[in-house]
């Protein structure tokens, strides 16, 4: 006689609490890069992959460095690049902040 596995309904309600509770806080996080920092961060970013262009492995070791210096993880600054809110106001913004980055850079 064959015994048939079967959760009890305690354990599939605590398996049913976890698993939502794991998906909501997995898909709520939200990005500790404001627009100032993430502009700062992408022309950075843009820095270094112009640089390092030829050379793949300075380029990670010194993104990698980028990321460790502001705080995140590429899959952060790529999720805050990907989810900036697309109003026009808030691209000018960041792009002006990205230029005066550029342009400190510059005057050094």
């Amino acid at each position: 006689m064959k015994k048939e596995y079967c959760l009890k309904p305690v354990k599939r309600i605590s398996i049913a609490i976890f698993l939502f509770v794991l998906f909501i806080t997995g898909c709520s996080k939200d990005s500790n890069l404001d627009t100032e920092t993430l502009a700062n961060l992408y022309t950075d970013v843009m820095i270094a992959r112009e640089l390092y262009s030829s050379q793949p492995d300075s380029m990670k070791a010194n993104l990698d460095k980028l990321f460790e210096e502001y705080n995140t993880t590429e899959k952060d600054y790529n999720n805050a690049m990907k989810n900036m809110p697309a109003s026009k106001d808030n691209w000018e913004l960041f792009f002006r902040i990205s230029e005066a980055r550029l342009d400190s850079l510059r005057d050094k």
